[in-house]
């Protein structure tokens, strides 16, 4: 074996430096202090209080409501769905730096589906929330109201059209059924008979499509903007969060006076110092 020197292991103590605060150091100044935290804290946490119980509450409702239309083969939207969305943004949706002045209200709707808006409105109570709703509904209805004027009467122009045609055409087939009974010439007489069927055919469809316009201006297929289910209410505040505020408030000065106990602690240090 080759001789090896052996080094024997030496410990260097460590200082501590004076600067470094203990555990120990920190718990009593805290407890220096405690009368200080507990004050500082309940004053915070008082203060919070007082302002859920001041702040005005506000209460949301959620309705489903579906634009008015006529049902005929396909429905007849009396005001167009993009439009009205902008119109209802416009006129009733606040803006998001004036949303203390209440009633506000939130629109969204479905993915695919183009005459369903989903109103969320937040107001002071249920009832102001309500009465923000209907004065949405009645608005748009009496907007539908006026356009629905407007297009009856344009279907009724398109039936009275349609009745003087027929008028027209019976007129004409009369005249023919005369003109058959006086014709012994058969390709003459051929001819005739193909314009009677003709016209018939054309009386017939007119009178279809005066009945499906009779139908669409009935009162069975239109429908003005409704909601669709109920109508749902917030028993509950959704703002201000009482429970929520409190909390935070608590935690923010139980560590905001534990901070300036630190602060006024670290200042006196330096005094000390000088």
């Amino acid at each position: 074996m080759s001789d090896q020197k052996i080094i024997p292991v030496q410990y260097i103590p460590v200082e501590c430096d004076e600067d470094e605060i203990s555990l120990k150091d920190i718990i009593k100044n805290l407890l220096k202090h405690k009368k200080f935290i507990v004050i500082f804290t309940l004053l915070i946490t008082a203060l919070a209080v007082i302002y859920v119980f001041i702040k005005k509450p506000v209460y949301e409702i959620n309705a489903s409501v579906q634009l008015g239309y006529i049902n005929s083969n396909s429905k007849i939207y009396l005001l167009d769905p993009y439009a009205t969305k902008v119109y209802l943004e416009n006129v009733y949706k606040k803006d998001k730096f004036d949303k203390i002045k209440y009633p506000t209200i939130n629109i969204s709707t479905p993915k695919n589906i183009k005459d369903i808006y989903n109103l969320n409105i937040d107001a002071h109570s249920n009832k102001d929330a309500e009465e923000y709703l209907n004065k949405i509904l009645n608005d748009l209805k009496n907007k539908e109201s006026k356009k629905l004027k407007v297009v009856k009467l344009e279907i009724n122009k398109k039936i009275n059209i349609l009745k003087n045609a027929n008028n027209r055409l019976k007129s004409e087939l009369k005249t023919l059924n005369e003109k058959l009974k006086n014709t012994k010439d058969a390709q003459l007489y051929a001819t005739i008979l193909n314009n009677i069927s003709e016209i018939q055919s054309e009386i017939t469809k007119n009178e279809l499509t005066i009945t499906n316009l009779e139908n669409t201006l009935s009162p069975a297929n239109t429908t003005l903007t409704h909601i669709i289910g109920t109508v749902k209410k917030s028993p509950n505040p959704i703002k201000p969060k009482k429970k929520l505020i409190i909390t935070v408030a608590f935690i923010t000065g139980l560590i905001l006076s534990i901070f300036l106990v630190f602060l006024i602690e670290f200042i006196k240090s330096l005094k000390d110092e000088e």
